[in-house]
């Protein structure tokens, strides 16, 4: 198939009106493009206006072209143009233009459109900490995950609150519990150990070499292929010792380039808090390197990292372990690890692909002895001069979620 890029020239002329101080004005719009992506209209808005949208590529259809050529039109009429033939509304948010569900309007930043669900995950025969389970609702792309020592908190939109929160973690039995079984305390879940009677035992062994090969083949159908605007929630902790030194949070909008192509993807913040309670460190000053963009980093698929780059797969040394399952589908594991210690070879860990799709489901690394001392180069952003630092251990786990 091939990729056809286009160029187009146009004319947009706008006569701006007064309006209310850091409110959009009432703006007469002159544009004389003819046919174009409703997606290019809205980038051109908000480059020329100084404005942001938010909204669903999806539900807006922004890859539809749409008539263009508006003679002093107000720039309301504009935004009804752009929303027609869908199920869609508008509201302004300040210097915000928010298209969301006519079904589903959105919720203004105030604590009357959310509230919060925490608890704690726990293995039931054993009682002890399930980290990293995911946590999410069914068919959304909208949840989080237990930090090490099994606990949660969740902020959830009032409209979801009769929807199910679904449970689920490697080696576990899937659990779903109806939001409204949380009350204001906190909940302690308990999973229980996967197990399968079965009568006849396949035994498959895969090569590293043709694993791979079926992950590379099926990339494209696999990840996403156009630009995804995504809307998250980031929460950055600092801790030393047993006392938070630093607590971060915001809600950002991530526009994910192309898995097939080697763009960045870019961050906004849409609004940020800091815990004020938070103890100043007491020993020695550090500045770490962190933010919803460096995290972006991690998603080891989309930055082709060197474990996973034909390129790099000679310095790796990689072994079949086993056949596992990562909610309820088979999924081969595979263990990785460089072959000398180069300086540009920095990691080690396991990798977790589908068996029946061959994406990559979920990767659990960390960085090797030698790479530790290159990682303070790149994870460390300020530190006395007098003071020599290296990282202990630093590890990642990422995972991807299947939807549709």
């Amino acid at each position: 198939m091939k990729h056809i890029g286009f160029a187009i020239l146009f004319v947009c002329t706008l006569v701006l009106n007064a309006g209310g101080q850091g409110d959009i004005p009432a703006n007469s719009v002159t544009l004389k493009a003819g046919h174009i992506p409703k997606k290019v209209l809205i980038d051109t808005l908000e480059k020329v206006l100084d404005i942001h949208f938010s909204y669903n590529p999806v539900l807006l259809n922004a890859n539809d072209t749409i008539h263009a050529d508006f003679e002093n039109k107000l720039l309301e009429d504009v935004f009804k143009t752009i929303i027609a033939e869908t199920e869609m509304k508008y509201e302004i948010l300040d210097r915000q233009v928010v298209f969301f569900q006519s079904s589903l309007p959105p919720k203004r930043a105030d604590s009357s459109g959310v509230f919060t669900v925490s608890g704690m995950v726990l293995d039931k025969s054993e009682q002890a900490p399930v980290p990293y389970c995911n946590i999410s609702f069914e068919g959304l792309a909208l949840g989080t995950m237990t930090n090490m020592e099994g606990r949660f908190s969740m902020k959830i939109p009032k409209n979801l609150q009769h929807d199910t929160l679904v449970f689920s973690s490697l080696g576990y039995e899937t659990l779903y519990m109806p939001v409204q079984d949380f009350s204001d305390s906190t909940r302690t879940i308990k999973l229980r150990i996967v197990s399968y009677k079965i009568k006849i035992v396949d035994v498959f062994s895969y090569k590293p070499e043709f694993i791979f090969e079926q992950y590379e083949k099926n990339l494209r159908d696999n990840y996403e292929h156009e630009n995804v605007l995504l809307t998250a929630f980031y929460r950055e902790l600092t801790k030393e010792n047993d006392s938070y030194t630093n607590i971060s949070e915001a809600v950002v909008n991530i526009l994910k380039a192309p898995y097939n192509h080697h763009g960045d993807d870019a961050v906004r913040l849409v609004k940020g808090r800091k815990a004020a309670d938070a103890k100043p460190v007491s020993d020695i000053r550090f500045t770490l390197m962190g933010g919803p963009y460096y995290i972006t980093k991690l998603d080891v698929v989309k930055n082709n990292e060197s474990f996973l780059n034909a390129e790099f797969r000679e310095f790796y040394s990689y072994k079949f372990d086993r056949v596992t399952l990562i909610n309820n589908r088979p999924t081969a594991v595979v263990n990785f690890k460089p072959v000398y210690n180069l300086r540009d070879i920095l990691f080690e860990g396991t990798l977790y692909f589908d068996t029946e799709t061959w994406a990559l489901v979920r990767v659990e690394f960390e960085y090797t002895r030698e790479g530790l001392k290159e990682a303070r180069e790149s994870l460390i952003h300020r530190k006395p001069l007098y003071v020599k630092a290296t990282p202990r251990e630093l590890r990642y786990v990422v995972q991807y979620k299947q939807v549709n």
